[in-house]
C-alpha cells in the first residue's frame, strides 16, 4: 500500500506467501461454506481460530494506535471471499481488534461488500476534489459502536484512495476559541435516521474532552452530515469548516492493493475515499474488542482487553 503523503505514521505488517498458504491450509471448513456467496461468520471465525493457532502470532494492540495495514502476499491472496474474511479475522486478531460486529447482535452487517464501477471523469482520482471525512460510529447505536473499522481490498482498478487523518492533531490545531466551541453541544447530525445531537458532541464526549485533552472524541463527527444544531450559528459552522479544511490538508492518502487490509481505530481517526474510473471491490467490517476474549480466539494468553471508554480516553 503506497501513500501520497505521510503526516501520520501508519505501520505495515507484511505476511509472506508461505504464511498465507499455511493459514489457509489450517483454516478447514466445509466446501459449501467456502463457496457460499455470503460467508457464514461463525464458520469463518472457527476457521480463523485454527489458522491463528497455526501461525502462533500473539496479538499486539500497540500496532493499531491509529491505523495499520496488514499486507498479505498478493501471490497467495485467495479468490474466495470466505478465505479473504478468514485472513481479515487473523489480521484483526494480530492487532487486538476483537470480534467482527454483527455476530451476536443485529447490526449493519459483518463483512459488507463495497464494490461497483466508478464513473469518474478522470482515470485517476483528483487530489484536489473535496473529500468528506468521517468515522463509522455516529450512525450506530452507542451500545454497538465499533472500535475498529477494516477495509479489505479485493480489487482496485479504479485507483481508489483512502484518506486517514489523526483527530487529535486536527483538534489541537484549532484556534482556542473554536476549540472551546467544539466542546459545546451546538451540533447535530442532519441525517433523519440518526436522531438527537451528534454523538461526538454529547455530554459524555464533552466530559471526555475536559478530562483528557482531545484524543478520539472529535472522531465521532461525520463531517458529511454534521451541522450546527441551531440554524444561523456561524461559529459552530466555522468549527466544522475548519476541521474539514484541516482534515483535507493533513490526510495521509493510501492506495490499497489486493491482499492489503487497512484497519482504522475508529474513534481516533477520520477517513474518506476518492476514486477514479474503473472497478473496485472491498470488504468492510466493524470490530468490537469487548465482544471476544482474544486469548480464547487463538488459545493463547493476551494483554487485558480495552473497553470502549478506555479507548476513547487513550488508555
Amino acid at each position: 500500500m503506497s501513500a501520497t503523503s505521510c503526516p501520520l505514521s501508519i505501520p505495515t505488517l507484511d505476511v509472506s506467501a508461505e504464511s498465507v498458504t499455511r493459514a489457509l491450509r489450517a483454516a478447514r471448513a466445509p466446501a459449501a461454506a467456502v463457496a457460499a456467496q455470503r460467508p457464514d461468520i461463525r464458520v469463518v471465525l472457527q476457521a480463523a481460530r485454527q489458522a491463528a493457532r497455526e501461525l502462533a502470532v500473539p496479538p499486539h494492540p500497540d500496532w493499531l494506535r491509529h491505523a495499520c495495514v496488514v499486507r498479505f502476499a498478493a501471490s497467495a491472496w485467495p479468490v474466495q471471499d470466505f478465505h479473504r474474511c478468514v485472513l481479515s479475522c487473523i489480521g484483526a486478531h494480530w492487532l487486538g481488534a476483537g470480534q467482527p460486529y454483527g455476530l451476536l447482535e443485529e447490526g449493519p452487517g459483518v463483512f459488507q461488500v463495497v464494490d461497483g464501477r466508478a464513473q469518474a471523469a478522470a482515470a485517476l482520482p483528483d487530489p484536489a476534489a473535496p473529500a468528506e471525512f468521517r468515522s463509522d460510529c455516529v450512525g450506530l447505536r452507542p451500545a454497538f459502536r465499533p472500535e475498529v473499522v477494516s477495509l479489505t481490498c479485493c480489487l482496485n482498478h479504479a485507483h481508489a484512495l483512502v484518506g486517514v487523518v489523526d483527530v487529535q492533531g486536527l483538534v489541537a490545531e484549532l484556534p482556542q476559541g473554536l476549540r472551546d466551541i467544539a466542546m459545546q453541544e451546538r451540533f447535530r447530525n442532519a441525517r433523519p435516521a440518526w436522531p438527537g445531537c451528534c454523538a461526538g458532541m454529547s455530554g459524555q464526549a464533552v466530559a471526555l474532552l475536559r478530562d483528557n485533552p482531545p484524543h478520539g472524541v472529535m472522531a465521532m463527527l461525520d463531517l458529511a452530515s454534521t451541522c450546527p444544531a441551531r440554524p444561523g450559528d456561524a461559529a459552530a459552522l466555522q468549527v466544522l469548516r475548519e476541521i474539514a479544511r484541516l482534515a483535507r490538508a493533513r490526510a495521509n492518502w493510501l492506495a490499497p492493493q489486493p491482499g492489503e487490509i487497512l484497519f482504522l481505530r475508529n474513534q481516533h481517526v477520520l477517513h474518506a475515499e476518492r476514486s477514479g474510473r474503473g472497478e473496485r471491490r472491498f470488504l468492510r467490517a466493524y470490530w468490537r474488542q469487548s465482544l471476544l476474549a482474544l486469548g480464547n480466539f487463538a488459545g493463547t494468553e493476551v494483554p487485558a482487553m480495552y473497553s470502549c471508554a478506555r479507548t476513547l480516553r487513550g488508555g
